[in-house]
Protein backbone atom coordinates (compact mmCIF):
# COMPACT_ATOMS: atom_id res chain seq x y z
CA UNK A 1 0.00 0.00 0.00
CA UNK A 2 1.39 3.55 -1.14
CA UNK A 3 2.22 5.80 1.85
CA UNK A 4 -0.55 8.10 0.73
CA UNK A 5 -3.56 5.63 0.71
CA UNK A 6 -2.34 4.82 3.89
CA UNK A 7 -2.56 8.24 5.40
CA UNK A 8 -6.20 8.59 3.81
CA UNK A 9 -6.95 5.36 5.28
CA UNK A 10 -5.74 6.14 8.99
CA UNK A 11 -7.98 9.68 7.98
CA UNK A 12 -11.36 7.64 7.49
CA UNK A 13 -13.85 6.94 9.42
CA UNK A 14 -13.39 3.27 8.65
CA UNK A 15 -10.35 3.51 10.48
CA UNK A 16 -11.47 6.12 13.46
CA UNK A 17 -14.31 3.43 14.24
CA UNK A 18 -11.13 0.46 14.58
CA UNK A 19 -9.03 2.79 16.54
CA UNK A 20 -11.71 3.59 18.85
CA UNK A 21 -12.32 0.25 19.45
CA UNK A 22 -8.94 -0.99 20.27
CA UNK A 23 -8.58 1.78 22.35
CA UNK A 24 -11.14 0.61 24.05
CA UNK A 25 -10.28 -3.09 24.60
CA UNK A 26 -7.21 -1.79 26.01
CA UNK A 27 -8.10 0.10 28.55
CA UNK A 28 -7.26 3.75 27.15
CA UNK A 29 -3.67 2.50 28.21
CA UNK A 30 -0.48 1.93 26.59
CA UNK A 31 -0.32 -2.06 26.81
CA UNK A 32 3.45 -1.72 27.55
CA UNK A 33 3.78 0.87 30.28
CA UNK A 34 0.13 1.79 31.22
CA UNK A 35 0.43 5.35 30.15
CA UNK A 36 -2.81 6.74 29.98
CA UNK A 37 -2.30 9.59 27.77
CA UNK A 38 -0.81 9.98 23.57
CA UNK A 39 -2.25 7.03 22.94
CA UNK A 40 -1.62 5.76 19.14
CA UNK A 41 -3.09 2.42 17.70
CA UNK A 42 0.13 0.72 16.00
CA UNK A 43 -0.57 -2.28 13.47
CA UNK A 44 1.33 -5.23 13.87
CA UNK A 45 1.31 -5.98 10.57
CA UNK A 46 0.82 -4.10 7.27
CA UNK A 47 -0.83 -7.32 5.47
CA UNK A 48 -4.28 -6.53 6.35
CA UNK A 49 -4.88 -2.49 6.04
CA UNK A 50 -8.31 -1.94 6.18
CA UNK A 51 -9.48 -5.30 7.29
CA UNK A 52 -7.43 -5.82 10.24
CA UNK A 53 -8.16 -8.39 12.48
CA UNK A 54 -8.59 -7.49 16.34
CA UNK A 55 -5.04 -9.16 17.49
CA UNK A 56 -3.33 -7.16 14.41
CA UNK A 57 -3.77 -3.63 16.28
CA UNK A 58 -2.08 -2.71 19.73
CA UNK A 59 -2.53 0.32 21.53
CA UNK A 60 0.74 1.93 22.47
CA UNK A 61 1.80 5.64 23.85
CA UNK A 62 3.75 8.21 21.51
CA UNK A 63 6.77 7.19 23.35
CA UNK A 64 6.92 3.58 23.52
CA UNK A 65 5.26 3.78 19.61
CA UNK A 66 8.93 6.00 18.95
CA UNK A 67 10.61 3.39 21.18
CA UNK A 68 9.14 0.18 18.86
CA UNK A 69 9.78 1.80 15.75
CA UNK A 70 13.84 3.06 16.78
CA UNK A 71 12.87 6.74 16.80
CA UNK A 72 14.16 6.46 20.41
CA UNK A 73 16.41 4.70 22.92
CA UNK A 74 15.12 1.76 24.41
CA UNK A 75 14.32 1.97 28.49
CA UNK A 76 17.15 0.30 28.69
CA UNK A 77 19.18 2.37 27.00
CA UNK A 78 18.07 5.25 28.26
CA UNK A 79 18.31 3.88 32.20
CA UNK A 80 21.53 3.32 31.18
CA UNK A 81 22.24 6.95 30.29
CA UNK A 82 20.43 8.21 33.47
CA UNK A 83 22.82 6.23 35.30
CA UNK A 84 26.05 6.95 33.46
CA UNK A 85 24.55 10.60 33.76
CA UNK A 86 24.77 10.42 37.64
CA UNK A 87 27.88 9.09 37.87
CA UNK A 88 29.87 12.12 35.61
CA UNK A 89 28.21 14.63 38.05
CA UNK A 90 29.21 13.19 41.11
CA UNK A 91 32.42 12.75 39.55
CA UNK A 92 32.12 16.55 38.93
CA UNK A 93 31.45 17.06 42.63
CA UNK A 94 34.00 14.74 43.66
CA UNK A 95 36.66 16.69 41.50
CA UNK A 96 35.18 19.90 42.01
CA UNK A 97 34.83 20.63 38.09
CA UNK A 98 32.54 21.10 35.61
CA UNK A 99 30.50 18.09 34.30
CA UNK A 100 32.09 18.62 31.01
CA UNK A 101 35.53 18.25 32.40
CA UNK A 102 33.89 14.83 34.75
CA UNK A 103 33.31 13.38 31.71
CA UNK A 104 37.06 12.85 30.72
CA UNK A 105 38.05 11.61 33.96
CA UNK A 106 35.85 9.24 34.17
CA UNK A 107 36.52 7.64 30.90
CA UNK A 108 40.70 7.90 32.10
CA UNK A 109 39.15 6.22 34.98
CA UNK A 110 37.28 3.46 33.21
CA UNK A 111 40.58 2.97 30.61
CA UNK A 112 43.14 2.64 34.04
CA UNK A 113 40.59 -0.02 35.30
CA UNK A 114 39.53 -1.58 32.37
CA UNK A 115 42.09 -1.22 29.89
CA UNK A 116 45.05 -1.93 31.76
CA UNK A 117 47.68 -1.16 28.86
CA UNK A 118 45.70 -2.63 26.20
CA UNK A 119 43.99 -0.19 24.70
CA UNK A 120 40.39 -1.69 25.59
CA UNK A 121 37.39 0.21 26.89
Amino acid sequence: MAQKEYREYLNSPGWDKKREAALKRAGGRCQLCNYPNDLEVHHRTYDRVKRERVGDLFVLCEKCHKRFHGKLPTLKEHNLTKMLLGIVVEAGKAFDVPTENAVEIVFEMLKREFGRGKGNV
